[in-house]
């Protein structure tokens, strides 16, 4: 648990710093706080997270056509992440050292792209390793590394097409969003987000969103058991149909990312809500609900909006136009709940069989 604490610790303190004095940038204390974090993440043991064992057989054994992604491959699955493992064998052999490029190469744009628009770049790296259904989206690159690969093309494709003034036709974001495509063809939904900003909803639209998703949220999670029983007669079953109690789930669990959004709505400016980054927590949200009697496999059709979403809780926190009693309360109980998510969802992952705790490096 040390490596999980220390991340823990030094990002409040992050979090407490900024605040207390918003003109401190704290540049150098936040790449400290990355790179370790990219560490942990890339030089776990190959016990850690159920498929990290598989996903480095499939980097040390292509050939090996009795493989869990070899089969998977073989199935239709999407041929980025293998032409990428192609190339790295050309430099590498050691599965460990392709862990930790992998890692790199998924979490550092996501890093560059909190601290460039996020007001509390710390806040915000705090909500990437807690807020979620499940474990936070950090923690999600344990395990599903072929998805966080992708969230990583993505956020490389809107740096690119911020810094080209929107040009959707520029080669230098057409290319990640083509390779994020080729790894994993679900993210095409992160199109989303921005067609929501062109309908340009008022703030009891946001309301009737927020308060909807609830509803559905709790009326999906009645009915669990009868939707269950269709879509296994008629599909057979599928990844979004397991049984809640076993994914540790419990629809409660929607309330405070409701009443989070609904603060935001309420101490916020029609102007300040329609944005890709507000957006994109409304969606995160919206999908929670409806998609509740899937339990924990809701953070994987989230992913893509929750590190968008983060920046909007951040930049709310820091806002010139929301007065310290508005602001200091929601910080403190967003600290407050998601430090218990932080340690509550390393228990439940571990009960799970993805082995978390207690942490063990690939060297030991």
């Amino acid at each position: 648990m040390l490596e999980y604490n220390i991340i823990y610790l030094s990002i409040i303190l992050g979090v407490l710093l900024t605040f207390y004095n918003k003109r401190g940038d704290y540049k150098l204390f936040y790449i400290l706080i990355c790179t370790f974090m990219i560490a942990v993440c890339g030089l776990r043991k190959d016990v850690i997270g159920i498929d990290t064992y598989n996903y480095l057989y499939y980097f040390t054994n292509p050939e090996d056509k009795s493989g869990f992604y070899q089969m998977y491959e073989a199935d239709g699955m999407e041929p980025g992440l293998g032409w990428l493992n192609s190339f790295f064998r050309i430099f590498i052999s050691n599965k460990y050292v392709y862990q930790l490029c992998l890692t790199a190469l998924s979490q550092i744009p996501l890093y560059i792209f909190f601290y460039k628009f996020s007001d509390n770049k710390f806040l915000t790296l705090f909500l990437y390793t807690a807020f979620s259904i499940g474990c936070g989206v950090y923690f999600l690159d344990f395990n599903a590394m072929r998805q966080c690969l992708a969230i990583s093309f993505f956020i490389w494709t809107l740096l690119a097409y911020m810094n080209s003034d929107g040009n959707i036709k520029s080669f230098k974001v057409l290319l990640p969003f083509v390779a994020m495509v080729l790894v994993h063809k679900s993210s095409l939904m992160v199109i989303l987000p921005f067609l929501m900003t062109k309908m340009n909803f008022g703030k009891k639209t946001y309301v009737l969103v927020v308060c909807s998703a609830t509803l559905i949220g709790f009326v999906m999670n009645y009915f669990f058991s009868y939707l269950e029983m269709a879509f296994t007669l008629f599909t057979g079953g599928t990844f979004y149909t397991r049984q809640i109690a076993g994914n540790g789930f419990n629809v409660i669990m929607l309330l405070p990312y409701s009443l989070i959004c609904l603060v935001i709505i309420i101490f916020s400016k029609k102007d300040e809500l329609n944005n890709l980054f507000f957006n994109s927590l409304i969606l995160s949200m919206l999908i929670q609900g409806v998609m509740a009697f899937s339990g924990n496999n809701i953070d994987r059709m989230c992913a893509y909006f929750y590190v968008l979403g983060y920046i909007a809780v951040g930049n709310f926190s820091m806002s010139k136009h929301k007065a310290l009693t508005v602001r200091l309360p929601i910080i403190l109980c967003v600290l407050a709940y998601f430090t218990y998510k932080f340690y509550v969802s390393l228990s439940l992952m571990t009960e799970s069989g993805h082995a978390f705790i207690p942490y063990k490096w690939c060297f030991e």
